[in-house]
């Protein structure tokens, strides 16, 4: 434990040689004091006892100084040297001389202010200068002048203890501040375990394990090897991840033991695995097998064991496998079955299937009656299943079956099998008995409505799909099979049936819409189909084929507005294909409905712009309703989109002559007369043109004679 400052005492005292008797001492400062005490009482003048003084000494003697530490009185010789801690009060008591007064005489400090310890006062050499003065050894300078002539010099020399550099590192809250301060403890007590442990564990604290290794280091250099010191050194060193270091401490470590005579094997072992953790592994297995050379039968499993665990990390699986040999070698019989276990993955991991056969098989003789062997059984069928020996799988198959029927991965592996040899009946059977066993297990029914579809046993395989989707209607993908399987055998009446299921369980799905469309429109279902088809559209506007669908169906229910929309849907989407504006205007002719034959008409006068028939067919509607000056106005429409050319210009000119005359026929003359010089324009002997401008001419001027 740590003392406290009050407690610790004055230091040694340096001293240069001899001083005077203590009863000298007294009895001359006695006489003194007395004479000068009667001359300062008769005389009174200072001046008079500095006289009486110095005649009744002789020369100025200094003889010592003495100071009070801690409350205990300590006489300083001259030139004599004090130790104290940083810590202890100190004070002036006197000074000693052969002058009675100590007339002229004065203590001087160059490095603290003298007065804060005469006159009874005292002071702690921290409470004179800074904290960090005494963390190495500090000479204070106490001296006698008589005038500006140094007489004497007194030193106190302070300084602070290891144990007070542990104390301000146990109160320091940072660990590198901790560091600091106990490594100032050690440097001041080296052979303290105690400090350098604190020291070695704020390190760690801090982070910086390299210098407290460096502390290791240092100390088994100088000291030589010990245990405890390796062992931290080897910790330090794997916190630091340097592994030749590690390694290098290990082994230092084994030298160690086996000079003191302990078994090293601990150690190799830990050695072995620095290797092996290391990316090290041939030096690792070579430590094994010389530990293998010298073992007993129970350290040789070990060994082994750890053996194994290095080819297994570097993933050398042939060493591996005769590691895991030699162990079986000296294993009990009753407890080799994790061996033979780990034995066969290591050759299926290799690819040796002979191997791995030959390691299932040894399992299974050894294992007793029970599951485990059931297991062992089933593994050896499905490796003579891989082998394509059929036989003996089925054979392996059969052992098992014997010892537990009913279980349904066997049975599943013997269906495997029978599929493999083609003996499609056995493969059935296999599959109904699982059926039987898990009929929760759709995977199971999956593969057997397949098997039976696969076989042409279409009834059982429509059976199968149908008591799957009772089970489990969510189940889309086994409605797609089974929609694939009554599509192939043309079963359209199931087929709607599951189209239409399929529809309302995916809305979204414009394949399924489609499909259920066309089956009802192929089975004459108009109302089904028309809305199946509308369901299409509404999920892609875009599809053609689907509206041409619809349109059709509508021709059959013979909706004449459903007919005119959907065929105006794809003649503006078409202006190309003149069927559709064809049908649209045969649908209207053939109801007399001339209003639609006129919007018809319109439609094809804006999406076919430069031809005629648009304006043909919108004269003719107009002309139906009576409407004889709109008509004759679209046959105007008609003889300007006629090409100019000279081969169509009789054509032209008919078509004018057609126009003026209707013009003529509603009293348009205006228009008339505009119609009739275009003739004349393209053919300036047209008599017909000639006589008709000649009539409107004169009746013009009657007119005019009129008014």
């Amino acid at each position: 434990m740590i003392q406290s400052h009050d407690e610790i005492g004055p230091r040694r005292i340096i001293k240069p040689g001899p001083g005077p008797s203590w009863l000298t001492y007294v009895l001359v400062s006695l006489f003194l004091t007395g004479a000068g005490g009667l001359a300062w009482y008769a005389l009174a003048p200072e001046s008079l006892a500095r006289v009486y003084g110095r005649w009744i000494s002789g020369p100025l003697e200094i003889q010592g100084l003495a100071l009070a530490v801690d409350r205990q009185t300590v006489e300083l010789p001259p030139n004599a040297t004090i130790e104290i801690h940083p810590g202890q009060k100190i004070g002036i008591v006197g000074l000693n001389s052969n002058r009675p007064l100590n007339y002229d005489l004065h203590l001087h400090s160059p490095d603290f202010e003298v007065r804060s310890i005469l006159g009874g006062s005292s002071a702690t050499p921290r409470a004179l200068l800074p904290d960090e003065s005494f963390e190495g050894p500090r000479e204070l300078r106490l001296a006698v002048r008589e005038g500006t002539r140094e007489l004497a010099v007194f030193k106190i020399i302070s300084r602070y203890s290891a144990f007070d550099f542990v104390a301000r590192g146990d109160t320091a809250k940072d660990p590198a501040d901790r560091a600091a301060q106990y490594r100032k403890a050690y440097d001041l007590d080296p052979g303290s375990r105690l400090i350098r442990d604190k020291l070695v564990a704020a390190l760690a604290e801090a982070g910086r394990q390299d210098l407290a290794a460096e502390i290791f280091e240092a100390e088994l250099a100088e000291n030589g090897p010990d245990e405890e010191s390796l062992l931290k050194l080897a910790e330090l060193y794997q916190t630091l991840g340097q592994l030749p270091r590690q390694v290098e401490t290990v082994r230092r470590q084994i030298e160690l033991a086996e000079k003191q005579g302990r078994s090293g094997a601990p150690l190799k072992i830990k050695l072995a695995d620095l290797f092996r953790d290391g990316g090290r592994p041939a030096e690792a297995a070579e430590i094994y097998e010389a530990l293998l050379a010298e073992a007993s039968p129970e350290e040789s499993a070990q060994y082994l064991g750890r053996l194994v665990d290095v080819y297994r990390g570097s993933r050398e699986t042939a060493k591996e496998i005769e590691a895991v040999k030699r162990l079986l070698e000296i294993t009990p019989a009753g407890d080799t079955l994790a061996l033979w276990a780990e034995l066969a993955a290591l050759y299926e991991r290799s690819g040796d299937a002979e191997g791995r056969l030959a390691a299932w098989r040894s399992l299974a003789d050894s294992l007793p009656a029970g599951p485990n062997r059931v297991n062992a059984q089933r593994m050896i069928g499905r490796l003579l299943t891989q082998a394509r020996k059929y036989d003996e799988a089925a054979q392996a198959y059969q052992e098992a079956l014997k010892m537990d029927p009913d279980n349904p991965e066997i049975i599943l592996n013997a269906a495997a099998l029978a599929a493999a040899r083609n003996d499609r009946g056995g493969y059935r059977a296999h599959l109904a008995k699982l059926v039987a066993l898990k009929p929760d297990n759709l995977q199971h029914r999956q593969e057997l409505a397949q098997a039976f579809q696969d076989d042409g046993q279409n009834a059982q395989a429509k059976a199968q799909y149908l008591e799957i989707l009772k089970l489990w209607p969510e189940d889309d993908q086994s409605r797609l099979r089974l929609i694939a399987f009554l599509e192939k055998t043309k079963d359209r009446q199931a087929l709607v049936r599951q189209y239409a299921e399929l529809s309302q369980r995916r809305p979204q799905d414009k394949v399924v819409a489609y499909n259920l469309g066309a089956l009802l429109f192929e089975r004459k279902d108009w109302d089904r189909a028309a809305e199946a088809f509308k369901k299409v559209l509404a999920l892609d506007p875009d599809d053609l084929e689907a509206r041409e669908y619809l349109l059709v169906t509508y021709q059959n229910k013979r909706s004449h507005q459903d007919i005119l929309e959907q065929a105006m849907e794809l003649y503006r989407r078409n202006p190309g294909r003149t069927v559709y504006r064809t049908l649209m205007l045969n649908t209207c002719e053939n109801a007399r409905d001339w209003a639609g034959f006129a919007q018809v008409a319109r439609a094809v006068t804006e999406l076919e712009p430069d031809s005629p028939a648009g304006w043909e067919f919108l004269h003719k509607a107009q002309t139906r309703q009576n409407q004889k000056t709109e008509a004759a106005r679209s046959l105007v429409e008609i003889a300007r989109r006629i090409p100019d050319d000279e081969p169509r210009k009789k054509d032209k000119i008919a078509a004018w002559l057609r126009a003026a005359s209707a013009l003529s026929g509603v009293r348009q003359d205006a228009e008339a007369r505009q119609a009739y010089e275009k003739v004349m324009e393209l053919d300036s002997r047209n008599q017909t043109a000639a006589e008709a401008l000649l009539k409107l001419n004169l009746k013009e001027a009657q007119t005019r004679g009129r008014s």
